[in-house]
């Protein structure tokens, strides 16, 4: 849960229909191109800026890796890791929730949360249609986004492109690609949006031509 929160962003619940489960609703702040020029700020270290509300399905995640060298000292002594021969990581709960994540009041150390955590925001998955499970009953929101452009309509067609193997792997019932999906969504979109955005605006040719 971030500092932003905003309990309004939460709009209602779809069922997601490869899973039968119901997923929240969530209206996103900014439009497609906005979240891509924010993700230019985020790399450079900035903290992804989420509405969070009352989601915390981002901290039911298996494995959450920490790379110390990207941390201050002050953030580093406030995160329980573990370390294994893969490298260090936060340390869960019995249940599988973050340990630092309270029942009541989110993550207990959100002002000294370590980069991984400042950076990951589901809104890019939103953008291609997924809502990722991170463990049974912790699932991201379903993100509804502002298309006022032929560019934001272009951005979420590429993503959807981008997220195509995803949505094979899931109708075969097989698990996803490997690698690292946020990463995988994003480079995609900036990858398949030249054709996304000839595609766009063919339809929109059409449509002003009938």
């Amino acid at each position: 849960m971030t500092d932003d929160a905003d309990t309004d962003s939460l709009v209602g619940q779809a069922q997601d229909l490869a899973t039968g489960n119901l997923l929240d609703v969530r209206r996103s702040d900014v439009t497609p191109s906005q979240l891509l020029t924010k993700l230019g700020k985020v790399a450079d270290g900035a903290a992804a800026s989420v509405p969070c509300g009352s989601c915390t399905a981002c901290c039911w995640y298996g494995r959450t890796d920490v790379k110390p060298y990207e941390e201050s000292a002050e953030n580093l002594e406030h995160l329980q890791l573990e370390q294994d021969a893969q490298g260090f990581y936060l340390k869960h709960r019995e249940d599988g929730g973050c340990i630092h994540l309270s029942a009541d009041n989110g993550c207990m150390i959100h002002a000294h949360r370590p980069r991984v955590c400042r950076a990951y925001d589901c809104r890019v998955l939103g953008l291609a249609g997924l809502a990722p499970a991170s463990s049974p009953g912790h699932t991201a929101p379903a993100w509804q986004f502002p298309l006022s452009t032929p560019l934001d309509r272009a951005i979420v067609l590429a993503a959807h492109m981008a997220a195509q193997p995803y949505m094979e792997a899931c109708q075969k019932g097989e698990p996803d690609p490997p690698g690292n999906v946020l990463t995988i969504i994003l480079k995609g979109t900036y990858e398949n949006l030249p054709e996304a955005r000839a595609a766009i605006a063919a339809c929109d040719r059409m449509a002003s031509n009938t």
